[in-house]
């Protein structure tokens, strides 16, 4: 079964985008043998009571394959709350923080709250170091996020099972000894669209801790896809990065699909 751990439903405030809800974002999937993943909201990203937006997007994910990642932005008061009502009420199956966009640094004192919510609630967490590249972006600018930031938040914190998304093969290197002596680390193939083999290159430096992210509908699907299968990995190692079962079988009593 190929999954994507790393994609959204809803829409964009800068420009359109095409397959902006579950059903179409399934149709999307389907075109590449993908049946299911963890989707987090795009407007939950920017919406003031983002349980609203989580709340719209549990009702389109009921019946399906896909989990939903809340978005969480530790900034607004009553973010405790809200992520309690998004486990008891929604059933959401992980966490996913953007910073960037959220105006907080991983070094904030906040995130020891968060970090205490995750071991409550027994939920991995989706760090997300960018949504799209950081030059391209003109009328909001999303902070850059220092790798530096991410290596000490993640020696900080290392009993959270985490995801790391959108991050791209240069700064994946400079996390390789993390992965090294952390199971519980991975990280996805959504940023791993620069240079020759990105993925040959991310495989060894995850230790095999690779698994399929998109951050599909906002970004191309198929590139990433194409990346993926195009790669020198084995078969074997393809499967391995497409089911995503190291990740999701990291603990079995708490799998996240």
């Amino acid at each position: 079964m190929k999954l994507d751990l790393n994609c959204f439903s809803g829409n964009w405030p800068f420009y359109k985008v095409r397959y902006n809800t579950v059903k179409k974002l399934t149709q999307l999937h389907s075109r590449c043998g993908i049946e299911g993943g963890l989707v987090s909201s795009l407007e939950a990203l920017f919406y003031q009571d983002p349980y609203e937006a989580e709340a719209e997007l549990a009702k389109e994910l009921f019946g399906t394959n896909y989990a939903q990642a809340a978005v969480v932005n530790p900034t607004l008061p009553g973010w405790q709350e809200n992520l309690k009502r998004c486990v008891e009420i929604l059933g959401i199956k992980a966490v996913r923080l953007i910073p960037s966009y959220h105006g907080y640094t991983l070094a904030d004192p906040v995130m020891e709250q968060v970090a205490a919510m995750l071991r409550q609630y027994q939920l991995p967490l989706v760090l997300t170091v960018r949504i799209e590249d950081e030059r391209t972006t003109w009328m909001v600018k999303p902070r850059p996020i220092a790798i530096d930031e991410v290596k000490v938040f993640l020696q900080s914190f290392a009993d959270i099972r985490t995801l790391i998304t959108n991050i791209q093969i240069d700064e994946l290197a400079e996390l390789a000894d993390l992965f090294e002596v952390r199971a519980n680390l991975f990280a996805d193939t959504s940023g791993l669209v620069r240079g020759l083999f990105p993925v040959d290159m991310a495989y060894p430096l995850t230790n095999g801790q690779l698994v399929f992210g998109s951050s599909a509908p906002k970004n191309e699907l198929g590139a990433i896809v194409n990346t993926v299968d195009t790669s020198l990995l084995t078969e074997e190692q393809k499967i391995a990065v497409y089911s995503c079962e190291a990740f999701l079988r990291w603990n079995d009593e708490h799998c996240v699909v």
